[in-house]
């Protein structure tokens, strides 16, 4: 089939919308090609070999935009797609575009070192910190997850967030999954790296869910590119790479 690679036909625009795992994709059909209709679709992936399609949609005039959503993407991480048109016979395709989904600090695995050592006396600091939640084994768990019985936890109700002196803290709710066994929550207060027990979890026919709305967390939030996670034999602020 004849093949264009940067055409007229097609115009590959800017993404919109973008999320820490979705995006939306734009183009322009420009031309039909001398046909009556043109189907048209975007190719994408995490490099310009693509890999990735989306649902074909059929544009009989022109020039007329076109969008498509996708999702399931990773945080912080670069994408390329392109505008797509063909008749069946003949293939446009638009220019490469890239765009980088929002970093989430909820990304367990890509966190930078929150550089507290060189601070003379007790360092302190104000912000979000991400406590993931899970059930199992204590010794086989990962650094960072807070192990609870979930016999008696099946909402959100059933949890509650304190600090050492029993007093309810802001937090939110990112997830919540009683039959996985799984949860979220990103808590704020006043963190002090000294071996201290920093937060606790109070569990099973809980504290009719005090947690706050998102935006009361967050808008405290100082610092997005440092990151905290807590020993979960111990409850120790741990340093985190």
């Amino acid at each position: 089939s004849q093949q264009a690679r940067e055409s007229m036909v097609a115009t590959t625009n800017q993404a919109t919308n973008i999320q820490s795992d979705s995006a939306q994709l734009n183009g322009t059909l420009e031309s039909l090609g001398g046909e009556t209709s043109l189907d048209v679709y975007f190719e994408w992936g995490t490099d310009d070999t693509y890999g990735n399609t989306t649902s074909v949609q059929t544009i009989s005039s022109v020039p007329t935009d076109f969008n498509d959503t996708i999702s399931g993407l990773s945080s912080g991480t670069t994408y390329h797609y392109r505008a797509v048109a063909t008749d069946g016979t003949n293939t446009w395709y638009g220019g490469d575009v890239t765009f980088t989904t929002i970093a989430t600090i909820n990304d367990f695995n890509n966190k930078k070192l929150l550089d507290v050592a060189s601070v003379s006396g007790t360092p302190t600091i104000s912000r979000t910190v991400p406590i993931k939640i899970t059930s199992g084994d204590d010794s086989t768990t990962g650094i960072g997850d807070i192990v609870l019985d979930w016999t008696n936890i099946s909402s959100k109700s059933d949890i509650g967030v304190y600090d050492e002196s029993g007093n309810l803290l802001d937090y939110y709710f990112e997830s919540f999954n009683a039959t996985a066994e799984t949860a979220v929550i990103h808590v704020y207060r006043a963190w002090v790296q000294d071996g201290s027990t920093q937060v606790q979890i109070g569990y099973g026919n809980g504290p009719s869910d005090q947690s706050v709305v998102a935006s009361t967390v967050f808008d405290k939030e100082t610092d997005l590119s440092a990151g905290w996670l807590f020993n979960e034999s111990s409850g120790d602020a741990l340093d985190v790479t």
